[in-house]
């Protein structure tokens, strides 16, 4: 079984030996079966570093398979909604390197235009 490249993640989770729990990470959101992935457990057991430090460089490393991968850690709750908006905006501007024609202040907009796009998005909270 092949672990994550040490060059896409932080050497604190190559070090400690997270690479592999990286590497399960991509291969679930990659997968078809899993719709949702939630990452949840205790207060300083690594939550923040796997995501930090090991999955989203790597998702902003290399595509999954055919799509691109659009990492957001949101880690402020108030008015959740509008600042993922604003961050799904922003990432679809570096990847499709073009602006959005549509204002993404809803859920309901958030949706439709990851729909439209059939682009995977990681929402990390």
């Amino acid at each position: 079984m092949q672990v994550e490249n040490p060059e896409t993640i932080a050497q604190e989770i190559a070090a400690s030996g997270r690479g592999q729990d990286v590497k399960r990470l991509r291969e679930r959101i990659g997968g078809t079966e899993h719709k949702l992935t939630v990452i949840h457990g205790q207060s300083g057991v690594g939550k923040s570093s796997i995501l930090q430090g090991g999955l989203i460089p790597a998702l902003q490393q290399q595509a999954i398979g055919e799509r691109d991968a659009l990492p957001i850690l949101l880690r402020v709750y108030t008015d959740w909604v509008g600042m993922l908006g604003r961050f799904l905006a922003k990432a679809f501007k570096e990847v499709r390197s073009n602006a959005l024609s549509v204002n993404l202040d809803s859920s309901s907009a958030i949706l439709g235009q990851l729909r439209k796009n059939a682009v995977l998005a990681y929402l990390a909270c």
